[in-house]
């Protein structure tokens, strides 16, 4: 069994060689560890389901739990969770600076075949898992970090023209709900 990277710092960038997103797992701030490639068919799987996911997330934290029972209505949890989204994109700090290709070029690399998400203290674990089902790396992040990871691979993959579908605009809908992304 392989050790799991944890990973402190991500980065997104597109190849248009591979067609893929290339995301940089950070070891510290100045030493990338491992590059993961992303294909858009895994993008457009995974991102209603990560929409569902944090929609349950969202809704629970907006309300209280002894009002919980009573919304449960899906508009209501995709409306918070639009909002927590967009709220996320505008308050997470992150960095636009360019990593040079060489720097890349000398990490080791895997396909993500899968995410997994668990709540753990009010922090989500994200597990990346490779095209052989092992996970590979992880980081821990807050619900707004994992929306501004999200809203970063939606404009990176609209910025490659893939014509995805973003679960938290105004004028989509999101279906099913799974903690396990693959």
């Amino acid at each position: 069994m392989s050790e799991v990277f944890k990973s402190s710092g991500l980065a997104f960038k597109f190849d248009p060689v591979q067609d893929r997103i290339c995301t940089l797992m950070y070891k510290d701030q100045n030493h990338i560890e491992l590059k993961a490639w992303m294909t858009r068919r895994f993008v457009n799987n995974m991102l209603p389901k990560l929409s569902s996911w944090l929609e349950e997330r969202d809704e629970k934290a907006a309300v209280g739990e002894a009002e919980q029972e009573n919304m449960v209505v899906h508009s209501n949890r995709q409306a918070v969770s639009r909002f927590e989204h967009h709220k996320a994109q505008q308050q997470v700090p992150s960095a636009t600076e360019s990593v040079p290709n060489s720097q890349i070029a000398e990490v080791d690399s895997f396909l993500i075949n899968g995410m997994r998400l668990q709540e753990r203290g009010g922090r989500v674990v994200l597990w990346f898992i490779d095209d052989k089902s092992s996970v590979r790396a992880n980081m821990v992040l807050s619900r707004g970090e994992l929306h501004k990871v999200l809203g970063t691979i939606i404009r990176v993959a609209e910025n490659a023209q893939w014509q995805i579908e973003n679960p938290w605009s105004f004028t989509s809908v999101v279906g099913a709900s799974a903690a396990t992304m693959q």
